[in-house]
């Protein structure tokens, strides 16, 4: 009999944030009565196509800043505006020469999140600006608008005079009550989770203010972000009930677009429980409400799509989850242009889905476009998430190439992932999030993939090893608040080391990881339910396999053959599951599990059981390598599993042979 397969999971790389959750709907009237006229003068401004105009505004609630842009813009009925995003603080020097470029094909520039800014970097800004102002206007040709603070204002008025008197306006939109009265107003940016201590205090305000209010839900913008910002920390449940208020208070005062968002928002809790068939549920309801609320190509109808497409792939619907996603990325095409770091990560969850249907190449080409816009994008910016980004996208291009056996590229990518999240580590120090961690810790795993196929064990043990001490720091530290997609994660490395120790003749060792990932995994399976994703049952069923090996390895072919049965049982029910959908990864899967159990039945005397194992074996890995003949692993099944049927004929046939 030829040697049984053991079977590597190659984790996918989870990038933070998997998809951003797009600002938080205002949920007020816009302008407000008090900023009628500072409004009028807005639009104005932004209808003067081919004219420089400087504009000073200040406003201090992004929620209500990005909606009164929106609406100033959509009024002046001219190319919708520039947004610059200044609050990773490039360095003062070069934004000037950056303007025309962030600029390009836009009706107008607003430059935002200097608020952010230290005064002496304000200075070197104001300087700048002043010294090349008749360039710009020259150069620009259209109105350029600072959104800054009070005090910001009249630093600028002392520091740059001259570009003082080139003002066309100063415009007040300070919503009443955000200067120390008890109103409290929505803060809508994406929490990054980078400053934990500032999202903890931001919360505190936010349940002081609600726990005042004899209706909460009357503040449903509030409520909403208080959900994205406990679902940054990790706090599931408590922003799934968040989410929930905000969602009954949206649809209270009929705000379609508030609704759309809060359902977002609730599916990702349900997502992080596990729960993905409801996930998917609400997120065809938020897509609906996204269409009818934004229009068929607003950027939040992209990233309903998105998201449903990432919870149709998690339940094994390839199918159904291409279209969303090519049609997300069309969107985010036209509305950003081709290099935002937004089309980025859309390719890279439709690569995922490619890979998974075993469309390798194409995959590839997706993830060669996603990384050549962040590379080009972090010339521009230093900011964190987007090397996260970059990061996730390295390692899932590593497993692409890991899986047409291009082993020493695949390396190469997840040496600059790891690279990338490593300084990550040292330059967040206690602020590193926990996704990010996790992250490090699924690419040393990948690496150590791809070690173990070049026979590098001991590279690849001392990958695993790293991944593990990631994860096993992640589940003390997060305690009750663990995720379950981090435990699923966590028992595939282990999965991995045992497959790397039953490699170096170690069984017990390994025996010792995969009992470890089992316990994991089964644990997952009581907890979640009727709603355990078929991924995480082809995972259970990867591990039962791979134990089986090691049990086969120590002689105990009974325990081997029980363990096989499970894995076999597991991949069969997911084959009914899912049928047209079956993924060809899982696939392989349990033609691998059928030809291992074939080789035990062997050895222990079985001559006619192991025929029809290898003959299951034959026939999933014929049609699999027919459809996708350019992944080496799986033709390598092929041809072991027609060998070792050959053999078993013979045997049956009472003719030992070779």
């Amino acid at each position: 009999m030829h040697m049984p397969t053991p079977i590597q999971l190659p984790a996918e790389s989870a990038a933070l944030p998997r998809a951003i959750p797009p600002t938080a709907a205002w949920g007020k009237a816009v302008p407000l009565s008090l900023h009628r006229d500072d409004f009028a003068r807005l639009r104005r401004l932004l209808a003067r196509p081919g004219r420089f105009a400087l504009v000073i505004a200040q406003c201090g609630v992004a929620g209500y800043r990005d909606a009164l842009i929106d609406a100033a813009s959509a009024a002046a009925s001219t190319e919708p505006p520039a947004r610059w995003q200044l609050a990773d603080r490039p360095d003062p020097d070069a934004v000037p020469g950056q303007l025309a470029e962030h600029a390009a094909g836009a009706g107008a520039l607003h430059l935002l999140g200097l608020d952010r800014w230290p005064g002496e970097d304000l200075h070197r800004l104001w300087r700048n600006l002043n010294v090349r102002r008749e360039r710009l206007a020259a150069e620009l040709r259209l109105p350029v608008v600072l959104w800054l603070d009070e005090a910001q204002i009249r630093q600028l008025a002392d520091q740059a005079p001259d570009l003082w008197t080139w003002r066309a306006a100063v415009l007040d939109f300070t919503p009443p009550g955000t200067t120390g009265g008890e109103a409290i107003w929505s803060e809508p940016d994406e929490p990054t989770l980078l400053d934990r201590e500032h999202a903890r205090e931001r919360l505190r305000q936010l349940d002081a203010y609600l726990a005042r209010q004899p209706d909460a839900e009357a503040e449903p913008d509030l409520l909403l972000e208080a959900a994205n910002r406990l679902a940054a920390l990790g706090e599931a449940a408590a922003a799934r009930r968040r989410a929930e208020q905000a969602l009954r208070g949206f649809r209270a005062r009929g705000n379609g677009g508030g609704a759309a968002l809060a359902l977002m928002e609730l599916a990702r809790a349900r997502r992080t429980n596990g729960r993905v068939d409801e996930a998917a549920a609400l997120l065809r309801e938020a897509l609906s409400a996204a269409e009818s609320a934004f229009g068929h190509d607003h950027p939040t109808t992209a990233q309903a799509l998105a998201d449903l497409a990432q919870a149709l792939e998690e339940t094994g619907y390839l199918a159904e989850a291409e279209p969303l996603l090519r049609r997300a990325l069309a969107i985010d095409e036209r509305v950003f242009g081709p290099r935002h770091p937004r089309v980025a990560r859309h390719l890279d969850q439709l690569a995922r889905v490619l890979h998974v249907a075993g469309r390798i190449a194409e995959s590839l080409a997706a993830l060669d476009r996603a990384v050549a816009i962040l590379v080009a994008a972090a010339r521009e910016s230093d900011d964190v998430s987007l090397k996260q980004q970059m990061a996730g996208i390295y390692s899932n291009r590593g497993l692409a190439h890991a899986d047409i056996g291009a082993l020493d590229v695949a390396i190469t990518d997840y040496d600059a992932a790891i690279k990338l999240g490593e300084t990550l580590c040292s330059a967040l120090g206690a602020h590193w999030p926990p996704a990010m961690q996790n992250a490090l810790a699924t690419v040393y795993s990948n690496r150590g993939n791809a070690h173990a196929d070049r026979g590098a064990l001991d590279a690849a043990t001392a990958d695993y090893d790293a991944a593990i001490r990631l994860g096993e720091t992640l589940r003390t530290a997060l305690g009750a608040q663990w995720p379950q997609e981090m435990q699923n994660d966590l028992a595939g490395i282990y999965t991995n080391r045992g497959a790397a120790h039953a490699d170096r003749g170690a069984p017990d060792a390994a025996i010792a990881d995969y009992d470890a990932a089992i316990t994991l995994r089964e644990t997952l399976r009581t907890a979640l339910g009727a709603q355990w994703p078929p991924a995480m049952q082809n995972d259970l069923g990867a591990v039962y396999s791979n134990r089986g090996l090691a049990y086969a390895d120590r002689g105990a072919l009974d325990a081997a053959i029980a363990d096989y049965d499970a894995a076999i049982g597991l991949g069969e029910a997911l084959l009914t599951t899912l049928g047209a959908q079956w993924p060809p990864a899982m696939q392989h899967h349990l033609a691998v599990a059928y030809m291992n159990r074939g080789i035990a039945h062997g050895n222990a005397g079985r001559h006619d059981d192991a025929l029809a194992d290898f003959e299951h074996a034959v026939a999933i890995s014929r049609s699999l390598v027919a459809a996708h003949p350019d992944i080496p692993a799986w033709r390598d099944t092929l041809a072991r599993a027609q060998q070792n049927l050959a053999q078993a004929r013979r045997l049956a046939a009472g003719d030992a042979g070779e």
